[in-house]
């Protein structure tokens, strides 16, 4: 409905979609995360995981930067990095772990979650603008990005155990519902803004190879490594995993995309059919999971 929404906002109301963005990247996902992160409690056996997936999701996007440069042109390259590094475990994940094991599972997910945001700020990032631009400038671009700011306030009010006034919370709880409503409404204004629907297919097809292909095989392979080997993590804690892998293309990524002058539109029909078949799949790989994988 939200991507419907941001459709007929961008036909009907000529809504600006750099607009959109900047007003999420800017001024919400960072005030989303800080508050998200201090309210988290930091176990050592739960703080392992995000550490270890930072690496993952860093490995996941050069491999997605990889297929970029050998089966992409060019301006389709630098998008590559954006879509593989990251998944939509907010706006996407939130409800399915609410669903699956209630909302007192939210802040374990969010701190498993939060290796997400920082690819998406760092790798993801640097990887896209490397595509036209030198290391040092590329370093310079993900330096400014305020979301990477975020996370670090986010760590040292949780460490150093900062009270933050109850007004802070209450805006975080509306910032929280704006940030998900601005980021699908993206989708549909990216849509809007196309002369035509057409769907480039070598791009969506290798976006979603590695979605819906290489992803789920390495959190699954995950999951079997830490119920044969580690021991670190409870039976909820592997089912958050899997969803974290089986989650559809990040809904960001059209706002990076559209603050980096690339392919924005094709990005949201991209993340747009992701979504759609994300409806079938996701359920069907949840199944899945607990016939051959939980059991």
């Amino acid at each position: 409905m939200l991507i419907a929404i941001g459709y007929i906002a961008g036909k009907k109301l000529e809504v600006n979609m750099h607009s959109m963005s900047m007003l999420s990247l800017y001024i919400l996902v960072p005030f989303v995360i800080a508050v998200s992160l201090m309210q988290i409690e930091l176990k050592p056996s739960y703080l392992a995981v995000p550490i270890c997936l930072v690496f993952v999701c860093a490995a996941l996007c050069h491999i997605a930067n990889f297929l970029g440069k050998r089966f992409l042109n060019k301006e389709y390259r630098p998008v590559m990095p954006l879509l593989g590094g990251t998944a939509n475990t907010g706006y996407f994940g939130i409800p399915l772990v609410t669903t699956l094991l209630g909302p007192s599972a939210i802040g374990v997910y969010m701190l498993f979650n939060m290796a997400f945001a920082v690819t998406e700020v760092t790798t993801s990032y640097y990887l896209s603008n490397r595509a036209n631009m030198d290391i040092k400038e590329s370093i310079k671009r993900v330096l400014k990005l305020p979301p990477l700011y975020g996370i670090i306030a986010g760590f040292v009010l949780n460490i150093t155990n900062v009270t933050l006034p109850d007004v802070v919370y209450t805006y975080w709880t509306h910032a929280t519902g704006a940030f998900i409503i601005i980021g699908m409404m993206l989708i549909g204004v990216g849509i809007s803004q196309l002369k035509g629907l057409e769907i480039n297919l070598r791009f969506t097809g290798l976006c979603f190879f590695h979605k819906y292909l290489i992803w789920p095989l390495l959190f699954t392979m995950l999951i079997m490594l830490d119920k044969n080997i580690t021991l670190l993590l409870d039976s909820d804690a592997h089912l958050m995993l899997f969803l974290l892998g089986i989650c559809p293309l990040p809904a960001n990524a059209v706002a990076y995309a559209t603050q980096l002058k690339l392919p924005a539109e094709e990005t949201a029909v991209a993340i747009l059919l992701s979504t759609i078949f994300a409806l079938i799949y996701v359920p069907a790989a949840i199944g899945l999971y607990f016939m051959f994988i939980a059991a």
